[in-house]
């Protein structure tokens, strides 16, 4: 039974997360020819393209990522333009090697070379991934050429700074940020803790229950319950505060 490109893509994208599913479809597209560039279409420029973006993120979500990396070669391979929403899939496949750094630059050259960079979400992509890969020099020049970054990108190169340990630098640009929600106090009470500065993951603590544009969640309280198990006192207060929190819900 014959099926059109378009048919492959929708049961491609209902099925993205099955293994079985999406390595049959992939066998499909390959048997039609539909990841090769057709130019007796009209819209050969896109379809190709957006053939292969949806099969990356499949293959990412089945936790295939070195097929996610390969196919992005075959795309390149034949001529067949990625564009912003190839490369947020790519960087996270990257990030799943145990050396992430050698995929990182050849990636960020690719996203360079296509124009694809100014884009914000390929740019916090890429702070997400040199950030793993111990390149906090090359995340924050990233995020530096960003003319504004929002509140995701400067969550991303907080992570970043809490999770090589560099603390001196997470709490200044924590402290610069205009803007912080949930996620912004739990990783710098995450990173203080990690790094055995408990009293400071206690204290970043209540200052988040103090303010009053944020609530805290499950994952924040989680981040400073290895700090409470070195300060009893603390630790109480804290199981009072999350008590209070779900008795208020």
């Amino acid at each position: 039974m014959f099926l059109s490109p378009e048919s492959l893509l929708q049961l491609l994208q209902r099925f993205i997360k099955n293994s079985s599913q999406v390595k049959q479809i992939h066998s499909l597209l390959i048997i039609g020819g539909n990841l090769l560039p057709n130019p007796n279409s009209s819209t050969f420029k896109w379809k190709p393209t957006l053939l292969y973006n949806t099969l990356i993120r499949a293959y990412l979500n089945i936790h295939l990522p070195h097929t996610t990396l390969l196919l992005f070669t075959h795309m390149l391979s034949h001529n067949i333009p990625p564009n912003p929403h190839t490369f947020p899939s790519l960087t996270k496949a990257a990030a799943a090697y145990t050396t992430p750094s050698l995929i990182a630059k050849p990636l960020y050259t690719q996203a360079l070379k296509r124009g694809v960079l100014p884009d914000p979400f390929v740019q916090t992509s890429f702070i997400h991934l040199y950030a793993k890969s111990n390149c906090l020099s090359y995340a924050q020049k990233v995020f530096d050429e960003m003319p504004e970054p929002c509140l995701v990108s400067c969550n991303a190169m907080l992570d970043g700074f809490c999770k090589n340990g560099d603390m001196s630098s997470a709490v200044s640009f924590f402290e610069s940020m205009p803007m912080r929600d949930v996620y912004s106090w739990t990783t710098i009470i995450n990173g203080y803790s990690k790094k055995g500065c408990y009293e400071t993951a206690i204290r970043f603590f209540q200052r988040c229950l103090r303010d009053c544009s944020v609530k805290a969640n499950e994952a924040t309280f989680v981040s400073v319950l290895s700090a409470c198990v070195h300060s009893v006192t603390s630790g109480k207060q804290i199981h009072g505060s999350f008590r209070l929190r779900h008795k208020s819900v």
